[in-house]
């Protein structure tokens, strides 16, 4: 049974990509086979916009960086609501959730049509709590729009001011509306695609905040750093490198363990353990295994969880090796 409350954000990013685009391969084979009024019919209206999602859950290759920033996007869906889509039956709180999950993604993803963007103004009232008109499509839209364009620098500072970082571990685990989630995991998309050239601060700021989560949200970090590295001055990757791995030892994040009960690891102490445990000749990819299996003792927080520890583990040995590429 899906969930309607809240949730942390890291919740929502456990579904396995497998099972969701499973579960919308067969919503959408069926919806396009059956009569009218076969299911919700409020759900019928939107199968225009399922078949294009069900493409970007199931491409096995999602090209760097919009197709893999556009799956993270979809993967926010939740399987269960989806599975219950046939069901004409089907409760009108959950018909109306489902309905809202779709739109948004839909728009989110550059699959619905006939949005304008905001304005810059219009943007900057949003972020500011200032527009009366705010509309929640066009506003995912506006940022979709954002992440696949030519970078427009002016709206990269406002977007990193409604990413408020943290000031106590709790805010790691904060809760969130599933609507709530995916504009945050949005903004952090943004953000990191701004990345590249944000002024040093503003970059020392993600890596201390939003590094983490930003990995948790699909954010294709190591892409972005790469983009920065690749644009820094002629022969000073290994300075802007160092620089990077310098910022993430100030990291208020925290690696999670169990983020219903808030338990993890502050990430600065959790890449200090692994490095602090490497011995000579060991291979990274053995040793980081090594280290997972002994940070999750259980199989199942490992599963889960490890992806994301074990991207954060690549990036900080590529980072010290100055070996980060596009």
């Amino acid at each position: 049974m899906p969930a309607l409350g809240t949730r942390t954000f890291y919740e929502f990013r456990l579904q396995i990509p497998a099972d969701l685009s499973g579960v919308l391969e067969v919503v959408t084979r069926e919806l396009a086979a059956s009569a009218p009024g076969n299911g919700a019919p409020e759900l019928a209206k939107l199968y225009q916009y399922l078949e294009p999602l069900y493409r970007l859950a199931s491409n096995p290759s999602p090209r760097l960086p919009e197709g893999v920033i556009d799956q993270a996007t979809v993967s926010l869906l939740d399987a269960d609501l989806a599975d219950m889509a046939l069901d004409p039956d089907l409760d009108p709180e959950l018909v109306i959730a489902l309905s809202v999950e779709i739109s948004l993604v839909a728009a989110a993803t550059g699959n619905m049509k006939g949005i304008t963007p905001y304005t810059f103004e219009e943007f900057k009232a949003v972020l500011a709590g200032t527009d009366a008109i705010y509309h929640d499509i066009i506003f995912v839209h506006t940022l979709r729009s954002l992440i696949g364009g030519p970078g427009n620098q002016e709206y990269a500072a406002h977007i990193l001011k409604a990413l408020p970082g943290k000031t106590s571990r709790e805010d790691n685990y904060a809760g969130y509306f599933w609507d709530s989630a995916l504009v945050f995991s949005l903004l952090l998309q943004a953000a990191w695609r701004f990345f590249p050239s944000l002024p040093s601060v503003s970059q020392q700021y993600l890596l201390q905040n939003y590094f983490y989560q930003a990995l948790a949200s699909g954010v294709p970090v190591r892409y972005w750093l790469g983009a920065a590295l690749d644009r820094g001055p002629v022969g000073g990757s290994r300075t802007l490198s160092n620089f990077f791995v310098q910022a993430v030892t100030g990291s208020r994040e925290e690696v999670v363990l169990n983020p219903i009960a808030g338990e993890g690891r502050n990430l600065t102490e959790f890449v200090r353990g692994y490095f602090r445990g490497l011995t000579a000749n060991e291979l990274p990819a053995i040793a980081q295994e090594k280290y997972l299996n002994s940070f999750y003792a259980d199989p199942e927080l490992r599963e889960a969880f490890g992806p994301w520890a074990r991207e954060l583990l690549t990036i900080m040995v590529l980072l010290k090796d100055g070996a980060i590429k596009i």
